[in-house]
């Protein structure tokens, strides 16, 4: 979205939002409630997406507020399907994926994911690439495909590097990916590529903590630099950044997608006996797990807590965590099919409004009474057909043509009447129509049609075709019918030199028609050059 077409004062209102949108900060949701009032008294649907979709994404990581997200989201996606913004298009679809992946539903993650990378493709935008790829990552990580999360984590890496060096989204995702990889190349034990990671968290840890206070607090951040630490025996450091861990998580709000990422950890910690950091981890994060709200991040935490409980020896509390989870897996049953109906009503909607998108893109270039192209599509098929045939060096024919006396069958018989004899020239031409002859209304009774790359016999032909067919035509008038629409019809077919216009070609075309209509109304010319002359007069292909 171009913000600069906006006032001042709406520009400043977008770029807060857009700042303050990482759902920890203060006055987030008034600023996105500013926002959507602003784009309603506006009347702007572009900027109504967006401010449905930042009010969306500030919600989703705040706590019980994740129904409220979809719904926002839901219309953001209304108006950027409406729109075709196709970038809008990617972030919303992005943080579908998201939702779907914590929800533990991988596949509907992936597949959203996907459609948010389709609509990206068609964007230059590299930051939403990044985030694309860095997701589908993540959800290759969760399925434990760690060679498929790698090679997509490398390519979100390289194209959050294409973005300028001032863009604080870019340098965080690039955080995030350097923590996440890194932790797959200590579980690899690829001890150059982790240091690699270690060396590159660092440096963008200190660019971003100044002004982006998610990157200290990112869990991954410190789970890496603890592993890390661990692997390459530095106890010290490890132990200072576990007590940074847990302070962070004792004072800081968690973001959902977070929370995952912290009961691995523990699951991590129980798996290796150190029950007394899992233990501590547990309490730190107990309380947000269960408002969430979200089964399968229930399931993940009481699994981790029922192996916590055995290894511990403690069966009455294994056996509250199993039943917890039992329950959960309940819920999740039903979380799945309401993710899977949400999914196909979207659906519905995008499919919806994609054919009605259709159906106005046709209206608008489609003249309302014929039901052939407007004036504004011929303009545009023609220059591209034009130019194509320069490149080519083939032949360009433009023919115009009117319905001869047409003043008469209005003023006689009324202008409905003149209406019908314009609607059946309309349905003689759509049958003419193919890849080498467009047809259109020029205006009024005016008819054109553009023969690519098709000799002076050829075009004789199809152009007597139509005279004969429409001389055929039999409109009914309530008094005498109309028998037969004569039609005086102007064309001038050549090889376009790289100095012709398209212009050149209708003026001679429109000559040539007024020349047919002085001395012999009905007929056919065909000419060869831009301006009428005795000469070109008499180099004309006529049905004489």
């Amino acid at each position: 979205m171009d913000i600069r077409r906006f006032d001042s004062d709406t520009q400043e209102l977008i770029k807060k939002v857009k700042e303050n949108n990482t759902g920890l900060q203060r006055g987030r949701q008034k600023l996105c409630r500013e926002l959507i009032a602003r784009a309603k008294k506006l009347n702007d649907e572009e900027l109504l997406g967006y401010a449905y979709f930042y009010m969306g994404r500030c919600l989703y990581f705040m706590q019980n507020q994740l129904k409220k997200s979809m719904q926002n989201m839901k219309k953001a996606l209304f108006y950027a399907q409406k729109g075709q913004d196709v970038e809008l298009l990617a972030r919303i679809y992005n943080m579908l994926g998201i939702d779907s992946s914590n929800r533990g539903m991988q596949e509907l993650a992936i597949e959203y994911y996907m459609t948010g990378k389709n609509h990206a493709l068609q964007s230059d935008n590299y930051e939403v690439h990044a985030i694309l790829n860095y997701n589908i990552g993540y959800s290759y990580m969760e399925m434990d495909d760690l060679d498929g999360a790698i090679k997509c984590f490398m390519k979100a890496y390289r194209y959050s590097k294409k973005c300028s060096s001032k863009n604080q989204t870019a340098l965080y995702v690039r955080f995030v990916i350097c923590c996440v990889a890194g932790i797959i190349y200590v579980l690899n034990r690829n001890d150059n590529r982790m240091k690699k990671m270690y060396d590159e968290m660092e440096k963008l840890r200190h660019i971003l903590g100044a002004s982006v206070d998610d990157a200290i607090q990112e869990p991954l951040n410190y789970i890496f630099r603890i592993n890390y630490f661990h692997r390459i025996g530095d106890t010290k450091h490890k132990k200072e950044v576990e007590v940074e861990f847990k302070k962070s998580l004792f004072f800081a709000p968690m973001p959902v997608d977070s929370i995952g990422d912290i009961v691995r950890y523990c699951e991590a910690l129980v798996e290796h006996n150190h029950l007394k950091d899992a233990e501590d981890y547990i309490h730190l994060i107990e309380t947000n797990v269960i408002n969430t709200d979200i089964p399968h991040l229930n399931m993940d935490f009481y699994s981790m807590l029922a192996a916590f409980y055995d290894k511990k020896k403690d069966e009455t509390g294994k056996q509250h965590a199993m039943t917890a989870y039992y329950e959960n897996s309940q819920r999740q049953i039903q979380e799945r099919k309401k993710a899977f109906t949400f999914y196909m009503e979207m659906m519905d909607t995008v499919e919806e409004i994609r054919l009605e998108n259709i159906r106005l893109a046709r209206e608008a270039r489609t003249d309302v009474l014929t039901d052939i192209s407007n004036r504004l599509d011929l303009m545009e098929v023609s220059e591209s057909r034009f130019e194509k045939a320069k490149a080519d060096g083939v032949s360009i024919g433009i023919e115009l043509f009117d319905i001869d006396k047409f003043k008469e069958y209005n003023d006689t018989y009324g202008h409905q009447v003149g209406d019908q004899c314009l609607v059946e020239i309309g349905r003689v031409l759509k049958t003419l129509s193919s890849d080498r002859v467009y047809v259109a209304r020029y205006g009024g009774d005016e008819f054109y049609i553009l023969y690519y790359n098709m000799t002076d016999d050829e075009i004789m032909e199809t152009a007597k075709a139509l005279r004969d067919r429409l001389q055929e035509i039999v409109v009914q008038t309530g008094k005498d019918d109309i028998c037969g629409i004569s039609v005086s019809q102007g064309i001038r077919n050549t090889v376009p030199t790289q100095h012709n216009k398209l212009w050149d070609y209708l003026y001679a075309a429109d000559n040539a028609m007024y020349a047919v209509k002085q001395r012999n109304r009905g007929d056919i010319m065909i000419i060869h050059k831009a301006f009428m002359s005795d000469k070109s007069l008499d180099d004309a292909v006529t049905t004489d």
